[in-house]
């Protein structure tokens, strides 16, 4: 089996994993981005979701704002909605600029390499040209940063983690259910629709969509529930159920002038594992306003949790509340970091902050600790978290933690 080397290896290309792999190549670090789809991008791309949420627009993700503002008309006009195309594009653009970075797309991890409690690297697949079939290689890193929006390679490595809702009794937050279960937030499908009869003056009101301009609409396209988002039965289950869904839509639109003019490659997961860390960040965190003193971003993002009893909790803003680094860091498990959709929280607290602004954010303060890490041998939990914040602040990097201005 072909052995490969780096400092660090990041499972996942999304808006977090892309931020993670960025910021450690910047620091130095040899970086392996490993990616299963054949574009990165993650949710903006896969899961269709063109239009960023508030949040504090700073580092990697205001650079794949300034080259949206060069290319996508759709960006230009409305500031927030995009292209997946050219969200991707501006990946590729970013990625193609790091020496230090490689990137492996059309290929998914399948397993851990470990030495105790101490993960050492990943095992991947991709396909062979010819005769090769499936090639499969070891990656060993100092570091391994999971991205991977189910928290699959801290889950192989051992990781405690969480899935569905906790009960109201064990972090007293006001929006859990009295009783513990294992049900997430609800899944949707995206997909875009275009007016094509000029004479037609039919808005859209149905589930949520937003008019991006150009006579187009950008659609939450259902509301299905999933049994377990982390298996792959359950998920074509609920994709039956958003089809169903969807094609009376769908068939509205076209009735009243419209057409459908894309649909997401995949069904939008918004809640998956959650992976346990040193801390856990509740609701109560958020809507108080709770400050950490390793605090690597902040958000004012309320509560957006698409419930799957359909009771839809939803506060536009909150305090002003940090993401401390100690929910990067899995307990007992070392030469691993998380982010993204994995992070430690509870249900509840995760539906604030779980967008594309915050945990690319994220994923750079994850990047950056563990080039640290690397370089001074020390394992992520390790780290002077003093320094980490001052590299986040500092060019290339310019993430805002401290600062706390909002677009």
């Amino acid at each position: 089996m072909e052995q490969l080397k780096a400092d660090v290896v990041v499972v996942g290309g999304g808006p977090s994993g892309f931020g993670a792999a960025i910021s450690a190549a910047r620091e130095g670090a040899r970086v392996i981005l490993v990616e299963e789809d054949a574009m990165l991008g993650g949710s903006a791309v896969d899961y269709g979701v063109q239009a960023f949420s508030p949040g504090i627009v700073c580092g990697v993700n205001q650079e794949i704002r300034d080259i949206l503002a060069q290319k996508d008309y759709t960006f230009k006009h409305t500031k927030s909605a995009f292209n997946s195309h050219w969200y991707a594009y501006a990946c590729n653009l970013l990625a193609s600029r790091e020496s230090n970075l490689t990137v492996l797309t059309h290929t998914t991890g399948i397993g851990v390499l470990m030495e105790g409690d101490r993960v050492t690297g990943v095992v991947v697949q991709t396909r062979g040209g010819g005769d090769k079939g499936f090639i499969q290689r070891k990656i060993q890193a100092h570091v391994v940063i999971d991205c991977s929006g189910d928290g699959d390679v801290a889950v192989a490595a051992g990781a405690e983690f969480r899935y569905g809702r906790e009960a109201k009794s064990e972090f007293n937050e006001p929006h859990a259910p009295d009783v513990a279960d294992r049900r997430v937030q609800q899944c949707t499908w995206m997909y875009k629709s275009r007016r094509i009869d000029p004479n037609s003056t039919y808005v859209p009101d149905f589930d949520y969509n937003r008019d991006i301009g150009f006579g187009e609409y950008l659609h939450w396209g259902c509301q299905v529930e999933c049994e377990d988002t982390t298996d792959a039965e359950a998920l074509r289950e609920a994709e039956k159920k958003a089809w169903e869904a969807m094609l009376p839509n769908f068939e509205t639109l076209e009735r009243n002038g419209f057409a459908v003019v894309g649909i997401a490659p995949k069904l939008g997961v918004r809640e998956s594992r959650r992976i346990v860390g040193e801390v856990i960040v509740t609701e109560n965190d958020c809507n108080e306003g709770r400050r950490f003193p390793d605090a690597i971003t902040s958000s004012s993002r309320g509560l957006d949790s698409w419930e799957p009893d359909r009771k839809k909790i939803f506060y536009a803003r909150s305090a002003m509340y940090d993401i401390p680094y100690r929910a990067l860091v899995p307990k007992r498990i070392d030469g691993l970091l998380v982010a993204g959709r994995c992070l430690s929280a509870t249900h509840i607290a995760k539906s604030g902050f779980r967008v594309m602004v915050t945990v690319s954010s994220i994923g750079q303060a994850a990047g950056i600790a563990a080039a640290q890490a690397a370089a001074t041998g020390r394992m992520p939990r390790e780290i002077d978290v003093a320094r980490l914040q001052a590299r986040l602040e500092s060019p290339p990097h310019n993430v805002i933690w401290s600062k706390h201005r909002e677009e």
